[in-house]
């Protein structure tokens, strides 16, 4: 990825497509997903999914804006990212806000029901974060995890499969 000089005049900002495999290596790894034991033992609608953390000191409490991703870890070991999100706050409170809408309606009780049976029949999901620096703006420091967040949806190919195209917008095509 670079700038290349723009016939008319100008540069554009090159972007390659990164596999699933090219994005999960910009993070950590730092948590998974995993089921209940009583939503394990029954088909239900309402799967018990929990969100675990991988080590005790990694500092999710404070860690601020950051770009996260699910990626499901299939029994022979491939891995796929199945949903990229972005977190204003803090990684552990998003999660927590996760947590909830699995047992809800809406949308993640739509991620629930995606998550429960990739689970079930023996993947593992794990989260995964990074933490981009902030950037220069105005004289001010900004966060830049949105930008990040929207870069990587638009480069990651194929795009994760729970991360809808919003409406009214056309996929970028790079």
């Amino acid at each position: 990825m670079g700038l290349s000089y723009v016939s008319g005049g100008g540069y554009a900002l090159l972007m390659e497509k990164l596999t699933h495999r090219d994005v999960l290596a910009m993070m950590h790894r730092v948590g998974e997903i995993t089921l209940t034991t009583e939503a394990s033992l029954i088909n239900n609608d309402n799967p018990g999914l929990v969100l675990n953390w991988l080590h005790a000191n990694v500092k999710l409490e404070n860690d601020g804006p950051c770009v996260y991703a699910w990626a499901e870890e299939e029994p022979n070991g491939s891995l796929t990212v199945l949903y990229i999100g972005k977190v204003g706050t803090t990684l552990k409170q998003r999660c927590r806000e996760h947590e909830g809408g699995f047992t809800g309606k809406g949308k993640g009780s739509a991620h629930a029901k995606a998550l429960w049976p990739k689970l079930r029949s023996g993947s593992r999901v794990h989260i995964y974060a990074l933490k981009p620096p902030p950037v220069p703006f105005m004289g001010h420091m900004i966060p830049s995890h949105s930008s990040v967040e929207d870069w990587l949806l638009t480069v990651v190919n194929p795009r994760p499969a729970q991360n809808h195209q919003p409406k009214g917008k056309k996929a970028a095509t790079v």
